[in-house]
This record gives structure tokens, C-alpha cells and sequence, in this order.
């Protein structure tokens, strides 16, 4: 699966996001209607995007699971685009700060609270009706939440040392030594 965990890779997803609007408006529209497909692709492109971010096989396993329990939610509910938009948010706040990297203390929130407010507040002023403006606002929301690892989100936990990799190899390496191959002795 492709990985959006750095600051880099989380631009180019913003612009794949934004890029994928007009797809799933043009191919959901005769389905489901254009605000409908466009509230879907909202949701399933924020469970993607926290699916993305986790580090390992479980916690990506744990983010689909929660951004599909939500993404339902959120389709049962007759919330219109900008409800649906924050419900993304809240499925993108949840499952970064909450399964990807859990964050102690406060910061978790404080980040998400802060990054959640701003890209919402971006993706708000550039939606101004029709098409364009709805790719802009995705790419804007997206691109706000890229500063998550500008401003330090992902930093390492203080309570855990820094392990030489050599020291990790090598420790590895005496396990194994240690191993009896023959379990009939």
C-alpha cells in the first residue's frame, strides 16, 4: 500500500485527492447524484489517507475498520457536503492522532484541534461553488493537513531511547545464536 507519512508524500496525496474530485462526480453522478458521490469520496478519500499514514499492517487494518464504521455513520446521515466534510475531518483528526500515532497528553488533540480547524477553514473559503472550487478545496484541506509533519506531529516519544541499530542487529544475532536447533536434546 502506498505510504503518505512524510511531508512530501502527504503533498502529492493532496493533489491525487483533489485530482480524483471530477472522477468521482462524473462517474457517481448518474448513480447516486453529484452531491451524494462527491460526500462519498470525501469520506472514503480521508479513510485512505489515515490508512496511508499508519506505520504498520494492524494499525492500517484498525484505521479502515474505524473509517468505515464512520464513513457509514456519516452516509446514513442526511448531513449535506459541509457536514459530510466534517465528518471527514473528525475521521482524519481520529485516525492520525488516535491509531496511526498515538499522541500523549493533550498534543494530540491540540495538533488535530488546530490542523483540523485550519484545513476547514481553508477548504470553507476556497469552496465557493461548482466543480473547480470543490478540487480546490479538497487540495486546500489536504495541504493543510501536510503541516502536520512541519510542526513536529509524528515526534518520537521521550520515554523511549534511541536504539543503535547496530545494538538491535547484534542482539538479534545472540538470539538467535541462543536458539537450541535441536529441540530433542
Amino acid at each position: 500500500m502506498l505510504r503518505w507519512d512524510g511531508f512530501g508524500r502527504s503533498l502529492g496525496f493532496a493533489a491525487l485527492a483533489a485530482l480524483g474530485v471530477p472522477v468521482a462526480t462524473t462517474f457517481g453522478a448518474p448513480l447516486l447524484g453529484s452531491v451524494t458521490s462527491a460526500e462519498l469520496y470525501l469520506v472514503a478519500v480521508a479513510g485512505v489517507y489515515v490508512a496511508g499514514l499508519c506505520p504498520g499492517r494492524s494499525r492500517r487494518v484498525a484505521a479502515l475498520a474505524m473509517a468505515t464504521l464512520a464513513g457509514l455513520v456519516l452516509a446514513a446521515l442526511p448531513l449535506g457536503l459541509a457536514g459530510t466534510a466534517l465528518g471527514a475531518a473528525g475521521i482524519v483528526a481520529v485516525g492520525r492522532s488516535g491509531i496511526a500515532w498515538r499522541q500523549p497528553g493533550l498534543r494530540g488533540p491540540a495538533i488535530e484541534a488546530l490542523l483540523g480547524g485550519a484545513g476547514l477553514l481553508v477548504a470553507s473559503v476556497l469552496a465557493t461553488g461548482g466543480l473547480l472550487a470543490l478540487c480546490l478545496a479538497v487540495w486546500g484541506y489536504f495541504l493543510v493537513q501536510s503541516a502536520y509533519f512541519l510542526i513536529g506531529g509524528r515526534a518520537p516519544r521521550r520515554d523511549a531511547p534511541a536504539r543503535d541499530p547496530f545494538e538491535v542487529a547484534r542482539a538479534r544475532l545472540e538470539r538467535l545464536l541462543e536458539e537450541d536447533p535441536d529441540p530433542s536434546r
